[in-house]
Parts: structure tokens; C-alpha cells; sequence
């Protein structure tokens, strides 16, 4: 029901085709899909997150070893550690190096493929006014209203 999730899916499909490898597309309903998706019942799956700008919002649910949104399963000590670190600093030069080495431990042993990123806006009715995203990403109805 994310129609970029089967275009996602139907690309990769596509490149690993090239490979030599065959993909098979399992569409399912939102509700079976996320049951899947949490049980870790699945050999690949195209996933999305909602997230701020801090990166954290990311790494710390999809990547701690105790984070229920860990999909992937993944996590270790030392994935563990990297995160507590970059999230727990508040020194913006010491926060760059610990991201760096956060970022460097996903790249190499993480299961997992950022494959985009994308802006969504959320209200889409023509009579919603006021809607401007926060630098942060953050959403504020304040300034919302319908006329």
C-alpha cells in the first residue's frame, strides 16, 4: 500500500536481474507486512522510516541491538556503543567524530541498503493551509488550518 515500495522493489528487481540473480516480488497487505517485517519473516524486504534531521532518529531504532524497530536484527557491542556514543554526546566536534565511526560500522557489517531519501509532505487536501516543514523535519500544527 507504499506504492514506492514495489517501484523500489521492481528497480532492484530489474538490476539484479542484470546479475544473474532473480527476484521475486511478494506484495503484501500493510497489516501482514509489518507482522512480517517485525517477526523478521522475510529473505529481503524494501522498508522505509520517518525521520528528523539527526541521524540518530535513524541509527538508534534501526541498528541497537535492544530497539524493537531493529528489522534487520542486526547488532553488536560495538554497534551498540557507537550509537550510545553519538546520541548520548552533546559536543558538536565530538558528536562528528562518533557519527563517523557509527556510520563506518553500518557501512561494513550492517544487512542493510539506503537506496533513497525522500521529503514527504503530509497534508495534500487543497483547503490545508499553514503546512511548512520545520528545518528539523519536525511536525507542527499551529499554523495549520482548513479554509
Amino acid at each position: 500500500q507504499v506504492p514506492t515500495q514495489v517501484k523500489s522493489a521492481q528497480v532492484l528487481q530489474q538490476q539484479l536481474e542484470r546479475a544473474g540473480i532473480t527476484m521475486n516480488i511478494q506484495n503484501y497487505e500493510s497489516g501482514e507486512w509489518i507482522t512480517r517485517l517485525l517477526s523478521k519473516e522475510y529473505e529481503a524486504t524494501i522498508s522505509y522510516w520517518s525521520a528528523t534531521l539527526d541521524p540518530a532518529h535513524f541509527y538508534r531504532p534501526g541498528f541497537h541491538s535492544q530497539s524493537p524497530w531493529n528489522i534487520s536484527g542486526y547488532g553488536t557491542p560495538e554497534m551498540d556503543a557507537a550509537i550510545d556514543a553519538f546520541t548520548d554526546e552533546v559536543d558538536p566536534e565530538k558528536r562528528k567524530e562518533a557519527y563517523a565511526a557509527m556510520v563506518t560500522l553500518a557501512q561494513e557489517e550492517a544487512p542493510i541498503i539506503t537506496i533513497d531519501n525522500q521529503l514527504q509532505q503530509y497534508w495534500v487536501a487543497a483547503n490545508v493551509y499553514g503546512m511548512v516543514p520545520l528545518p528539523s523535519m519536525e511536525i507542527r500544527m499551529e499554523t495549520v488550518y482548513i479554509a
